[in-house]
């Protein structure tokens, strides 16, 4: 059996191992088959929620973790084993406060995966379940803020009403604001698997393409950048690999004989 200089892979969603029309291909399923055959672990490290809404993948698509929400959700398996949310009244404070400033477009995901706005959502993420916040306006607990950008609601303005208990990230391009709880992040889950393992920050082959993997990728034993990363990712990585359209992450593995 081949050896595995990397035992533990951990892969962005949307970005990385999903192409531009939301699929896992049959290409980038077979090779991470391969890699779980060779008694690699793989976590699946993204911004989304539990749900994985519109998410098409090959039959017998596996993973061994996950790191949900940019961190805040924390699975072994199918186990919960950590949760970060951000409280209601804190919901309700930086809501208020972009409001005051002129956001009107403020979601938040809560723990069921449910996206709560002020706007329709759809618009943006037509496969995730919606409530309509100007109907049903009491926050409850929150996964993640989603702010959509433009001229009037800039990054600067929601870092401005952005409390030290919160991150902002800056994704998509620079066209939305995620905020989550300060201590959630996609390396800081990762290493809570590696630790449940028994592996190390050098076991693991990561690949991402946008701002919010960077802990990740600079973290791990080695980052890798998909062709389409933004300019930090692929100056920050220590490779690079084809885009999520092209099988990026197949492409790596079959070079590496995987």
């Amino acid at each position: 059996m081949k050896h595995l200089d990397y035992p533990v892979m951990a892969v962005d969603m949307d970005g990385t191992l999903l192409n531009s029309a939301k699929e896992v291909t049959p290409r980038q399923s077979a090779a991470l088959a391969r890699y779980r055959a060779l008694g690699g672990k793989i976590i699946i490290a993204t911004a989304r929620s539990p749900r994985f809404s519109g998410v098409r993948a090959p039959a017998g698509f596996a993973y061994d973790g996950r790191v949900l929400c940019s961190g805040s959700l924390i699975y072994d398996g199918e186990a919960l084993i950590e949760e970060t949310l951000i409280p209601p009244a804190t919901v309700e404070d930086v809501y208020r406060a972009l409001r005051e400033r002129g956001c009107r477009r403020f979601c938040y995901t809560s723990r069921e995966g449910i996206t709560h706005a002020d706007f329709d959502s759809r618009t943006l993420w037509p496969y995730t379940p919606f409530i309509d916040m100007r109907e049903d306006p009491a926050p409850c607990p929150a996964l993640k803020l989603l702010i959509p950008l433009d001229s009037v609601v800039t990054a600067a303005l929601v870092a401005a009403h952005c409390p030290p208990s919160l991150r902002l990230t800056v994704i998509d391009a620079g066209t939305l604001a995620q905020i989550t709880p300060a201590q959630a992040d996609k390396w800081r889950g990762i290493e809570i698997l590696l630790r449940r393992w028994g592996f190390a920050a050098q076991d693991v082959l990561a690949f991402g393409d946008d701002r919010s993997d960077l802990s990740m990728l600079t973290a791990a034993g080695r980052g890798v950048a998909m062709g389409n990363g933004i300019p930090a990712v692929l100056e920050a990585a220590d490779d690079r690999t084809a885009s999520n359209d092209q099988d990026g992450i197949a492409v790596y593995l079959e070079k590496l004989g995987i």
